[in-house]
C-alpha cells in the first residue's frame, strides 16, 4: 500500500504533534520536581522571619518580668505573668517562665505541668533545629523526676498528683525525642 502525499502529511503532523506534547509533559515534570525544593527554602525563611518577630515581640512583653527574675522577685514576676496569661492566654512563653520559676522554688511538679502546656501551645519549643528551643533545660528536669515519680508510684498508696506528675513526665519525655502527643 503505497501511502500519497496527504498520508504523509497527515502522519508527519501527528508524529510533530506527538512530539511535541511529549517535551511540554516532560517539561512539566521537571518544573514540577523543581518547585518543593523552592516551596522548602521559601518555607523556611518564612519560618526563620516568624520565629525572630516572636523573639522580638516576647523580648517586649516579658521585659519586666525577667527583670523581676533576675533579682528573684518570684512573687511579682508570677504576679505579672498571671496578668499576662489573662490578657493573652495563648502566649506560651509565659508557661515557660512559670516553669522556669517553678524550678528554682522547688516545686519541680508543677514545672512540668507548665512546661508541658508551653510545648502544646508552641511545639517548636522541643523542635532541634528551632531558634526558641528549650529542650535542653526540660530534659534534666524530665529525667530527674521521672526516677522519683517512678519510685513513688512503685510505693503505696499513690496519690492523683504523682500519677499527673508522672504522665507530664511521660508526655515530655516523647515530646523531647521527637515523638508524638
Amino acid at each position: 500500500m503505497r501511502m500519497d502525499w496527504l498520508d504523509r502529511l497527515n502522519v508527519t503532523a501527528i508524529a510533530v504533534f506527538s512530539l511535541i506534547t511529549l517535551v511540554m509533559v516532560v517539561n512539566n515534570e521537571i518544573i514540577k520536581s523543581r518547585q518543593p525544593v523552592a516551596q522548602k527554602s521559601d518555607f523556611a525563611a518564612e519560618r526563620a522571619r516568624t520565629f525572630k518577630l516572636q523573639i522580638e515581640k516576647e523580648a517586649v512583653i516579658y521585659k519586666e518580668v525577667r527583670e523581676l527574675i533576675k533579682t528573684k522577685d518570684y512573687v511579682h514576676a508570677i504576679s505579672q505573668l498571671d496578668e499576662i496569661i489573662k490578657k493573652k492566654p495563648g502566649l506560651s512563653r509565659s508557661y515557660v517562665h512559670m516553669a522556669e520559676i517553678s524550678v528554682v522554688q522547688n516545686k519541680k511538679g508543677q514545672a512540668l505541668m507548665f512546661y508541658k502546656k508551653a510545648i502544646e501551645l508552641e511545639p517548636a519549643y522541643v523542635d532541634k533545629n528551632s531558634p526558641i528551643k528549650i529542650g535542653h533545660e526540660i530534659k534534666p528536669l524530665v529525667s530527674e523526676m521521672r526516677g522519683i515519680l517512678e519510685k513513688k508510684i512503685s510505693q503505696r498508696p499513690v496519690s492523683k498528683e504523682t500519677k499527673t506528675a508522672l504522665k507530664d513526665v511521660y508526655y515530655l519525655q516523647r515530646r523531647l525525642a521527637g515523638g508524638c502527643e
